[in-house]
């Protein structure tokens, strides 16, 4: 007998592209059946997973050379499900993540084993929920390796061209997956280059297909609205009749579950993958912004937080009165361990700075691979639910900690502990000299590139009037009168601007965004510029990187900084104090 769910899906135009909890109970053990359980953590699968699941890593279904998470080449994606199991005639079922589930349909898809294969409506829990155990073991691994002959669909996925090229075409609809204050720009959580989003985009926030939308954006499984409320929602959105749906996000992932719920509807759908990474990045692509924002006095001031909100700070009573809550993981950033040995805050972890920089062509401290710093972060149990992650330990070890987690769109939850341990332990709260364990962490975190910058793209940048190049060593390093070790020509970037890192600082307490704005501003700084930061290998680039983006400031950080730019025969390098580099 037909459960309600699964007679109201059968409704749909793609019926079989979703599928129950019963529909699974009775047809799991058949041969062609394949049962796929996505997650970035092996351990949630080990620990509960539907009998005779394989268990497919998020992680493979992406990868980060682009701007967002792009679909891997499609020879990769057919060795992945390959190694699973999975051939031409398989029925595959994919459950797991809500945040990266799609994203393996829409693999499938691209290589055109989307018909082929279909999400377990509720996931894991709707599984349980019925009655049904949980396995809790290792896991299990396909007994022979698929076989695939991939059939193609390059048409699945647009770039910024196709959509530019169709932006006045009333039979395109582009649907955008985000919240509202990210698709009106009014919120700067994303840390583009420019917020708002792409014309005649309509908006659809992916989490309210959803039965229960919170618990889908942390990632929890659960059902989807029937089909007439999921149609309704489309046609709100722009999606109706025989349009051809594009849909977006910030990155590709919320626009992969669009993507999906638009072909269970019935269309062939396309995703944009490139997403608002992509479009923000490029000025001659057209954008809806946010409503223009008053004038402070006699004009806009670049930074829009005021000292009482401290920006990226929190004061000793906050950690002590917060420490212990859920989601809070606190960490003492040092190069070597043996301060935090003498004395740290009680509940923090140690991270050395070499556990997240790399050499790279002779220049000592670059970022690694994303997948390091995931497995770092996640070793010391920052997760996707991890609310506060607050630094202490040296200055400027944990700026470059700022810096990373920056990088990988996680700054929103940095916490800098202002004074430090010093001004923990002087307001009485509790130290320790022991180390301080913590579970692992399962985190989704997405790089963006586009915070670094190469040499090449300085050399530009330093002429550009929206960019302030801001070099963050000593005024005598700046100026080429100090020998610094790597630095083979002495001296500072043509056009560059000198502010010690120092001055922004009152020891391990930044000083109030307003002076920060000050400073700035009296070395050469112009309201609204976006400031490339830089010093003679990327360490004291990142208190100033910091300590403008405290100041409201967007900020990009040259990394390979002096040691890469002065081994650089075709790149001038400039002396003294220029009129356009003195620092004040």
């Amino acid at each position: 007998m037909l459960t309600f769910m699964t007679a109201l899906f059968l409704t749909a135009p793609n019926p079989d592209l979703l599928v129950s909890a019963d529909w699974l109970a009775s047809n799991r053990s058949a041969p062609n059946v394949v049962v796929l359980h996505v997650t970035r953590d092996e351990a949630e699968y080990r620990r509960a997973h539907i009998p005779g699941a394989r268990y497919l890593p998020a992680r493979a279904l992406w990868i980060t050379t682009g701007p967002g998470v792009e679909l891997p080449p499609a020879a990769q994606i057919d060795s992945l499900f390959e190694s699973l199991g999975v051939s031409d005639r398989s029925r595959v079922i994919l459950y797991g993540d809500t945040w990266t589930t799609p994203r393996a349909f829409l693999a499938l898809d691209y290589i055109g084993l989307g018909d082929r294969a279909a999400i377990l409506n509720g996931g894991l829990g709707a599984w349980m929920a019925g009655g049904r155990a949980a396995e809790s073991d290792e896991g299990h691994r396909a007994e022979r390796t698929g076989s695939i002959t991939p059939t193609l669909r390059p048409d699945v996925v647009a770039d910024a061209a196709w959509i530019k090229a169709r932006l006045d075409d009333p039979t395109v609809a582009l649907i955008d997956g985000r919240t509202k204050p990210e698709y009106d720009g009014t919120t700067e959580a994303e840390r583009l280059p420019r917020y708002g989003h792409i014309p005649r985009a309509g908006h659809l926030a992916w989490t309210e297909t959803f039965r229960a939308p919170s618990a889908a954006d942390s990632g929890r499984a659960t059902e989807l609205l029937d089909i007439p409320a999921l149609i309704a929602l489309f046609a709100q959105a722009g999606g109706t009749g025989t349009k051809q749906i594009v849909t977006y996000c910030t990155v590709g992932l919320r626009a992969s579950h669009l993507y999906f719920v638009a072909r269970l509807l019935g269309h062939r759908p396309k995703i944009y993958d490139g997403s608002m990474r992509d479009w923000s990045a490029q000025p001659d692509l057209p954008m809806v912004g946010p409503p223009a924002k008053p004038p402070a006095s006699d004009e806009r001031r670049p930074f829009q937080a005021s000292d009482e909100r401290r920006p990226f700070q929190a004061s000793v009573d906050w950690l002590h009165q917060h420490g212990d809550d859920p989601g809070v993981v606190v960490l003492h950033v040092d190069r070597a361990r043996a301060g935090y040995d003498s004395v740290h805050v009680a509940q923090s972890r140690f991270v050395p700075m070499s556990a997240f920089v790399v050499e790279k062509d002779g220049v000592p401290t670059e970022l690694p691979p994303p997948d390091r710093l995931d497995s770092l972060l996640e070793s010391l149990g920052i997760g996707d639910d991890t609310r506060h992650i607050v630094l202490t330990g040296e200055v400027l070890a944990a700026s470059r900690l700022f810096f990373t987690l920056d990088y990988l769109g996680l700054s929103d939850r940095v916490r800098w502990l202002d004074g430090g341990v010093k001004a923990w332990s002087a307001g009485g709260h509790p130290v320790s000299s022991t180390a301080s364990p913590g579970a692992r962490g399962s985190l989704s975190a997405v790089p963006r590139p586009e915070l670094v910058v190469t040499a090449d793209q300085v050399a530009r940048l330093v002429r550009d009037p929206g960019y302030a190049v801001v070099d963050a060593r000593k005024p005598e390093e700046f100026a080429g009168t100090a020998k610094e070790e790597g630095v083979e020509r002495p001296g500072h970037i043509p056009g560059s601007i000198n502010v010690d890192w120092t001055r922004l600082w009152d020891g391990y307490s930044l000083k109030p965004a307003a002076e920060i704005d000050a400073i700035l501003r009296a070395a050469g700084v112009k309201p609204g510029q976006t400031i490339v930061t830089l010093c003679r290998v990327g360490t004291r680039a990142s208190a100033l990187y910091l300590a403008a983006r405290v100041a409201g400031y967007r900020t990009v950080m040259y990394d390979g900084s002096m040691i890469d730019w002065s081994r650089r025969a075709d790149l001038p390098v400039a002396t003294g104090q220029s009129a356009a580099g003195r620092s004040r």
